[in-house]
């Protein structure tokens, strides 16, 4: 459950990498990761995070049985990774929904509606 939100966190760290956001270069920097600022090397672990944040909200939605985050995350990779080289502002916005789209699909995780499929509700009355 927590790794969708790390690979939502991942993403949004890769993208703004990408988007040259400067305190998160210089934070790169100041670790000893600075050979992480490469194009080369960020938009395809870009890729990746965006891939595995997707792939885990649709692991989640088996267990809660709502599509709404899966939708939500799915479109939101979708615009981060365009809007990447299109328009800025619109990567950030998609990147904040992507994480937004985690932490709704955590919510719905830990609080399954009666009925939902691995909530242990038959769906049944006495």
């Amino acid at each position: 459950m927590f790794k969708q939100l790390w690979g939502s966190l991942g993403s949004a760290v890769a993208g703004a990498c990408c988007l040259g956001f400067a305190p998160v270069l210089a934070g790169l920097s100041a670790v000893g990761a600075g050979f992480l600022i490469n194009d080369l090397i960020l938009v395809p672990l870009f890729v990746l995070a965006l891939a595995f944040t997707t792939w885990s909200l649709l692991r989640a939605r088996r267990q809660h049985s709502r599509n709404g985050p899966l939708i939500l995350g799915a479109a939101s990779a979708v615009v981060a990774f365009v809007a990447l080289w299109v328009l800025t502002p619109l990567a950030y916005l998609a990147l904040a929904a992507l994480v937004g789209a985690s932490a709704w699909d955590i919510v719905l995780v830990r609080h399954p509606q009666p009925g939902a499929a691995g909530s242990g509700a038959t769906g049944t009355s006495p």
